[in-house]
């Protein structure tokens, strides 16, 4: 039963991400753009201003990073990727409550990585003005998000279900 219970409360608390992040302003994702712009900028070493209700600007490179640009999405397939591979067998309520909490960290953490990853290469193609083949900018940006989130999609779940595994061994 608990694993039932802990599915539908992780599809719940997705579902209510995913219904936040639809009508997000820029100020209401603070807690996942901040930390990922300071990662962007500490890679980069480009500062980014922010604009309340906007995102975070770089007026000279004329680049954003906006809601849209927040990862959650992201978050929101990486808690469930995690959250399914540590609480499908988990039979006690504390843990899988705890195991809920860990999800949604590390999650977080994936999310963070991930999306600074992105927007790194999306930086580095914007300010090199880089085209591929006949595309535009905005086909190769969201190209180089699914070459990116993929994998590390991938590599999120395979963690998980490592880390799960050892648990139950």
């Amino acid at each position: 039963c608990v694993p039932w219970i802990t599915g539908g409360a992780a599809v719940a608390m997705a579902y209510a991400v995913k219904r936040h992040y639809s009508t997000a302003s820029a100020d209401d994702l603070e807690w996942i753009l901040r930390p990922t712009v300071a990662l962007v900028s500490g890679v980069t070493g480009v500062p980014f201003d922010r604009e309340a209700g906007v995102g975070y600007m770089n007026a000279p490179l004329r680049y954003s990073i906006v809601p849209a640009c927040a990862g959650v999405n992201f978050w929101i397939v990486a808690f469930l990727s995690i959250g399914f591979a540590f609480l499908r067998t988990e039979r006690r309520a504390g843990r899988a409550a705890f195991g809920l909490f860990a999800a949604a960290l590390g999650a977080y953490g994936a999310t963070v990585l991930a999306n600074s990853l992105r927007i790194v290469l999306a930086l580095e193609i914007h300010t090199r003005d880089l085209h591929v083949g006949g595309f535009g900018a905005d086909v190769v940006h969201r190209t180089l998000g699914v070459l990116v989130y993929v994998p590390a999609l991938f590599l999120v779940f395979e963690l998980a279900e490592r880390a799960a595994a050892r648990r139950h061994a």
